[in-house]
């Protein structure tokens, strides 16, 4: 699975809910009709995508899902990641990459100094763990070296 998003808050009266995307842009999220939403267990839940739109200017992007009508439904998504199967994904253009493939890989200052390992947070902030330590990293393709 290739997480996509990660569901927030409920929005409006009618059970929508809010979704951060990390999909570029962020509405691409809505062209996968059916999410699958990570369990407390680690397994994952297939819910249906009703209907959807972009919000505002940012990531947010604001999905109705099957079988959720009021605020209270949408409770039990909030806080969950969104993912859908690698083979739904077009495969990347040269040069380019889905986080899921860099986890794990090596981080280092352009000198050479070790950060630690590649990793996303809960929000899908790119960071390492050194030992000992966590650091948040910033990704810039033109400083990035493969």
């Amino acid at each position: 699975m290739v997480i996509l998003g990660h569901l927030g808050a409920p929005w409006g009266i009618k059970g929508w809910i809010k979704v951060d995307s990390f999909t570029d842009p962020p509405g691409a999220i809505l062209n996968y009709p059916v999410w699958q939403v990570a369990r407390a267990d680690g397994g994952w839940e297939p819910v249906r995508v009703v209907s959807g739109r972009p919000q505002g200017t940012g990531r947010l992007v604001v999905a109705g899902l099957e079988g959720v009508g009021s605020p209270e439904d949408v409770r039990r998504f909030v806080g969950r990641d969104v993912a859908v199967p690698r083979s739904e994904l077009p495969e990347p253009k040269a040069g380019e990459y889905y986080w899921e493939d860099l986890l794990g890989c090596r981080v280092a200052t352009l000198e050479g100094v070790a950060l630690g390992a590649f990793l996303l947070d809960a929000h899908s902030r790119h960071s390492c763990e050194p030992p000992g330590r966590f650091c948040r990293i910033s990704f810039k393709r033109r400083r990035a070296r493969t």
